[in-house]
């Protein structure tokens, strides 16, 4: 009795057909567990809290991580919110709402800021120095403006 290749081949058509379906079933899995980690559902419940601690509770269970300056939080006021199945913009729009603050994600990382100042309360700066060419000599009837700012000098 003579036995051809043929059954070995067809075995081995099998498993590659069945190793295809499981890798293409891991990257589908793969790609729904990421989506959903970065849509994320989260659930909060704060009560009179300051600031800083809902900061540090939405940093703990969102692997967000938060950056600001401290000098922010001096206003701040305590929050008291409950929060369920929402996601990280849903969560930082509630928790901000009536703070004065703005943020930015950037991936994985939060920003705080401040929201938009108006020009009269944003911080006068006195800028003295003298404007130099290529060589280093003083260029006269420079005028020196901040970029994006109607302000400027002629002095």
């Amino acid at each position: 009795m003579i036995l051809t290749k043929k059954p070995a081949s067809l075995y081995s058509n099998m498993c590659k057909t069945a190793i295809r379906i499981f890798l293409l079933f891991f990257v589908f899995s793969a790609t729904a567990f990421v989506a959903n980690a970065q849509s994320g559902n989260f659930t909060f419940s704060f009560k009179n809290m300051p600031l800083q601690q809902v900061i540090n509770e939405v940093a703990k269970k969102s692997g967000y991580e938060f950056v600001f300056d401290a000098a922010y939080l001096k206003g701040a006021t305590p929050t008291t919110l409950e929060i369920k199945s929402a996601s990280i913009n849903e969560v930082l729009d509630a928790v901000l709402k009536n703070q004065n603050f703005s943020y930015q994600i950037n991936k994985k990382i939060i920003v705080l800021k401040p929201k938009n100042v108006t020009q009269e309360q944003a911080p006068g700066y006195i800028v003295k120095g003298r404007v130099i060419d290529s060589i280093g000599q003083s260029m006269p009837g420079v005028i020196v403006r901040v970029r994006n700012r109607p302000h400027f000098t002629d002095r």
